[in-house]
Order: structure tokens, then sequence, then C-alpha cells
């Protein structure tokens, strides 16, 4: 594999145990981690900054290898769940089961991939450095701090409108 493909592959592997928080946001809203900073940027700057080793990277790939059905499976079902889910909110008539129905399937699908992504962050840290853990503890901070920041962004700017008068 070449060293474009490997350090792509490296990338994803990080996006997948760095992207715990973005569960808990709208898809649009996971795109961004602060004002116009999006997550890809951010992970690829946290995955150059681990400065993993060949080993490690080959390390990394394979570990991601062995779960490749499982990641596949539960994405696809996460994605399939979520569709459905905006769906049943979306619908002409409103069906309170359907829509209770839909957000726990949504529910057990993003259940699954927290499971598999937990279970991968334990595999990967792993091999990692005592420094590399450290930097990684480090980013993890920012970003909760960031997604804390942005949860209150919303909620001003939501009262701020709520408070505006009806045109």
């Amino acid at each position: 594999m070449n060293k474009l493909a490997l350090s792509f592959a490296s990338a994803l592997v990080t996006a997948f145990f760095l992207s715990a928080p973005a569960l808990a946001v709208p898809p649009r809203a996971a795109l961004h981690s602060g004002p116009g900073r999006p997550v890809i940027r951010e992970i690829m700057r946290t995955f150059l900054e681990l400065e993993l080793t060949k080993e490690q990277r080959g390390q990394i790939k394979t570990m991601i290898a062995s779960h490749q059905d499982e990641i596949l499976n539960a994405a696809g079902f996460a994605l399939e769940a979520r569709m459905m889910l905006f769906q049943a909110v979306h619908e002409e008539n409103y069906d309170e089961e359907a829509i209770k129905k839909a957000a726990r399937d949504s529910a057990s699908a993003q259940e699954q991939l927290a499971l598999l992504r937990a279970k991968i962050v334990h595999e990967v840290r792993s091999i990692l450095t005592g420094e590399q853990k450290a930097l990684l503890a480090g980013r993890r901070r920012t970003m909760n701090e960031r997604i804390k920041t942005a949860g209150e962004t919303v909620r001003a700017r939501f009262l701020s409108w709520l408070a505006e008068p009806a045109i």
C-alpha cells in the first residue's frame, strides 16, 4: 500500500475513535467542531500530532481490518436508523408510536457504534506511547470544551430568536 493510502487509512481510524461526540449532534453540526473548523481538519491534525510510527500505523490498520465487517454493518444500520427517524418525524401525519420506535432504533444503532468504537479505542490505545496517550487525552478535553461551547452557543441563539418579535 502506498504512503498516501496508508496515511488516509490511519486518519480514518483516528476519525473513528475521536468522533464519538459527533453522535450527539445533528449531521450538519457534526461537520464542524467550532466556527469554520471542520472535524476532519481536527482529526488530521491530531493524527499528525500523534506521530505514529510505521509499525504503529501497520498495527492500527490490522486492528481496523479485523473489525471491518462490524464497522460497515454498524455504520449501515446507524445510517438507515437515522434516516427512518428523520422520515418518521417529518411524515405528513403525526404518529407518536412510529416516532418512538424510530428513535429507539436510532438509539440502539448509536449504542452499537459506541460500543464498537470503545472496543477499537481500547485496542489502539494499547499500542500508543505514554506521550501519545497524553496528547490524545488533551485533544479529547479540547473537543469536549468545544462541544460544550457549541451547545451553549446554539442554546443562546435559540433563546435570542425566541425573544425577538415575530415579523
